[in-house]
């Protein structure tokens, strides 16, 4: 079944339903497929408690406009997979260091830099450890307790390294679709 989009200025809202959703811009047809091959390597939860590793609904969005788009989106996944685990390698490090604000600071930075682009659950992660280190930081400011924080480091740490291998796999599908 295909649908026109009504033409508009405001994008719907994005919903986490389960399963990616793709919204186009307005008077384009929508099919209800995506419009580059895209395999089935991004596993979705259907609780939003557990975004997927990688969701490239962004980045499909931002393909659309042709090919100058496209390569554009595959330089900046190439850049963050060459430097993905810098930024929090360095936040933890602060943290080591005792410097709880300026890895929070450091933290929000790759959170949303990094979840603009689709590591969603590396994002959820990185927000769930960050909002520890601030309420570590407001209950003892000059106490060295780990309450569990290195854990949280390790947790983002896991999911930042299966969003990125989910990336790598799903630009590697998206250069073999190129015509």
């Amino acid at each position: 079944m295909r649908q026109t989009l009504p033409r508009q200025r405001k994008l719907p809202r994005f919903l986490f339903s389960g399963r990616p959703c793709l919204t186009l811009r307005p008077g384009r047809v929508y099919d209800g497929t995506i419009p580059f091959s895209s395999p089935a390597i991004v596993s979705v939860s259907s609780t939003p408690s557990f975004p997927p590793a990688f969701d490239p609904t962004q980045l499909l969005m931002l393909m659309q406009d042709g090919e100058e788009h496209r390569h554009f989106v595959f330089e900046l996944l190439e850049s963050i997979l060459r430097n993905g685990t810098t930024s929090l390698d360095a936040a933890r490090q602060s943290w080591r260091n005792g410097k709880a604000d300026h890895a929070m600071r450091q933290l929000h930075t790759v959170r949303g830099s990094l979840g603009s682009f689709g590591l969603r659950r590396f994002a959820a992660t990185s927000l769930e450890t960050e909002q520890a280190l601030r309420s570590r930081q407001e209950a003892a400011p000059d106490g060295v307790a780990d309450d569990g924080i290195d854990n949280l480091f390790d947790t983002t740490e896991r999911a930042l390294a299966d969003g990125l291998a989910d990336m790598r796999t799903w630009l590697n599908a998206q250069r073999l679709s190129m015509p």
